[in-house]
């Protein structure tokens, strides 16, 4: 009902009560009825994008990564992970820390050809870009990232390894990977990048054009961009959601050990985390806490050396499969005897980032070795390099994987608007799918100036990490 209307009806009642006649409301109270009777952010005109989110909306471009990983010889221009197609007149930056000099992490690679930049960008539309970040510090200055450009196209130079150690933080996962391993430590997977063009919502007060004392409340900039990309690519949809790779690991009962490296990989794992308990946690234990301990280790030890008489890609018989799928739960009923008398071990997580690795490592094999891998685990790696569209009303939406370029970035803290007027180069959310950046609470924004971008001084490029 039209408040207005209401106004008059709840006026004539109390007048009748009193025993007066209805009469023409005064312009007072015509007045108060009309202004709440507009609504404090303006209807949606007969249009694509409502006129009041036109000021707070930018052309962007997702950076949308594959499932699994290629091998490094894929033609791909455009990457996370892997290895640098650097032209021989750029180098692998070195970074100085503790121990002397090292490499940051190569993360991406972009070729700006393939990108669909927005007609009034003053981003080059050729060229590639390198970007490196020292992946080692959790809290790094805003300097900690670095920025090659280069005229040449992606794939115009061949694959360029680092002259240095690699500084690295793994974020949930792989830590038990040594240099010699393939990936070694340092060195991540690599994931064609394709591109999608879409519209970006400030989310944030403060943006230009922005009038405070105007009744305009913040959009919903993650439902937003959702609507959008389920127009685009609603044939993405992945039905029924398939939840994330540790509950479909979980979900797989023995079958979770479907070829020898996820034995490998895991007593690896549970070796590591044994191996490096800090000396002062376990100086004041009791002899049976540090005999089970070492039994743990034993056993996780054995099953190394069993596992490593077999290739990693080799399918697991049946009965080796349930041997180790109940040695592993006696692994974890133990680990959870040891936190009784608290003593804290968990294991847990190895059996979902273990069987991740070797899917990774399964898909960069070979054809053969790619199709070893179960479907279920296949569904969920892809789902999470794509986005949840489901509109559960119990919980928001979680929009996943939101790797950008331009626009105005996520805001986790206050980035975004200390940012407002800089370009936002590169943006990479927290990803579960990628082994060195799996917190999803977590974003990496690089920023520059517009002046800096037109004169190509990409080594003015500034870093942001937030975390929630």
């Amino acid at each position: 009902m039209d408040i207005r209307k209401a106004f008059e009806i709840i006026r004539n009642s109390i007048l009748r009560m009193a025993g007066k006649d209805p009469v023409s409301p005064t312009p007072s109270l015509e007045s108060l009825a009309r202004r709440l009777s507009t609504p404090l952010v303006p209807p949606a005109e007969p249009a694509d994008v409502p006129k009041f989110l036109e000021p707070r909306m930018r052309p962007a471009v997702i950076l949308r990564r594959s499932g699994l990983p290629v091998r490094g010889n894929h033609p791909a221009r455009s990457f996370f992970g892997g290895l640098p197609r650097l032209p021989p007149e750029l180098s692998w930056p070195v970074i100085d820390v503790h121990e002397g000099t090292a490499s940051p992490m190569f993360i991406a690679q972009i070729d700006l050809a393939e990108a669909p930049l927005p007609p009034d960008t003053p981003m080059p539309r050729s060229g590639t870009l390198f970007i490196f970040y020292d992946a080692s510090n959790d809290a790094p200055n805003d300097d900690e990232a670095v920025v090659l450009y280069h005229p040449c196209a992606g794939n115009e130079f061949p694959e360029r390894p680092p002259t240095h150690s690699v500084q690295f933080w793994l974020d949930g996962g792989w830590q038990w990977l040594e240099p010699s391993d393939d990936p070694p430590r340092g060195i991540g997977f690599k994931y064609p990048i394709e591109f999608v063009a879409f519209t970006s919502y400030c989310d944030y007060v403060g943006a230009e054009n922005y009038n405070p004392l105007d009744p305009i409340e913040t959009p919903d900039a993650r439902e937003l961009l959702l609507n959008e990309l389920e127009e685009k690519l609603a044939h993405e949809r992945v039905e029924p959601w398939p939840g994330y790779f540790h509950e479909a690991v979980k979900a797989a009962g023995s079958q979770w050990l479907f070829v020898w490296g996820v034995i490998l990989h895991s007593a690896r794992g549970v070796y590591h985390e044994i191996d490096t308990i800090y000396d002062f946690k376990l100086r004041n234990q009791p002899p049976e806490v540090l005999a089970e301990l070492a039994r743990l280790k034993e056993i996780a030890a054995s099953w190394v050396q069993r596992a490593r008489e077999h290739a990693i890609s080799e399918p697991c018989d049946l009965q080796t499969q349930k041997e180790y799928d109940q040695v592993w739960k006696s692994l974890e009923a133990a680990a959870q005897a040891l936190q009784r008398k608290k003593f804290y071990l968990d294991i847990r997580k190895y059996p979902a980032s273990a069987t991740h690795l070797v899917c990774n490592l399964c898909a960069t094999e070979s054809e053969d070795a790619l199709a070893r891998i179960p479907e279920s685990f296949r569904k969920c790696l892809e789902a999470e390099a794509r986005w949840d569209f489901q509109k559960d009303p119990r919980r928001l939406t979680r929009p996943r994987a939101i790797h950008q370029m331009l626009g105005y970035g996520e805001s986790v803290q206050s980035g975004p608007l200390e940012h407002d007027s800089d370009v936002l180069l590169f943006q990479m959310k927290g990803d579960v799918g990628l082994e060195w950046f799996q917190n999803i609470g977590c974003v990496l924004q690089l920023w520059i100036t517009p002046e800096a971008l037109a004169k190509r001084e990409f080594g003015k490029v500034r870093m942001g990490l937030e975390c929630d």
